[in-house]
């Protein structure tokens, strides 16, 4: 196992999640964990925004090459629980790239694209809060 960090860059043409409401766009931001890891971390809040940038880096603890490295992008609603916009999971290498964002199928319904989301994942990286 090595040390991963994850960082969130921005992401574009992101999914409705405000139900198409005139000039209201997702106040949205990115909760980043790994499936063998203990550590979730989020990313701020990016109102208003279809494409919003965050640039927000996070250390992950020690991963395995198999362990998945998962991004969900998330919509602020004040009056409710938060709502998924779409997810993205990317193996524990180190490796940058556009992953689509998609909600998962449900009965009756197939998974749905919600638009990409630019991430780079390092292996074996030193703790870092930023991009350098």
């Amino acid at each position: 196992a090595q040390p991963v960090l994850a960082c969130v860059i921005g992401a574009e043409s992101l999914g409705d999640a405000d139900n198409a409401r005139i000039g209201d766009l997702d106040d949205s931001f990115v909760r980043t964990s790994a499936r063998g890891g203990v550590r979730v971390c989020k990313t701020v809040v990016r109102p208003n925004s279809d494409s919003p940038v965050w640039r927000d880096c996070c250390e992950l603890g020690e991963l395995s090459a198999e362990d998945t490295v998962d991004f969900e992008v998330y919509d602020v609603d004040v009056f409710h629980a938060d709502q998924l916009i779409g997810r993205a999971s990317v193996p524990a290498k180190s490796a940058e790239g556009w992953h689509e964002l998609t909600l998962p199928a449900t009965s009756g319904h197939a998974a749905e694209y919600r638009g990409r989301l630019l991430v780079s994942v390092r292996v074996d990286a030193p703790e870092s809060s930023g991009l350098a």
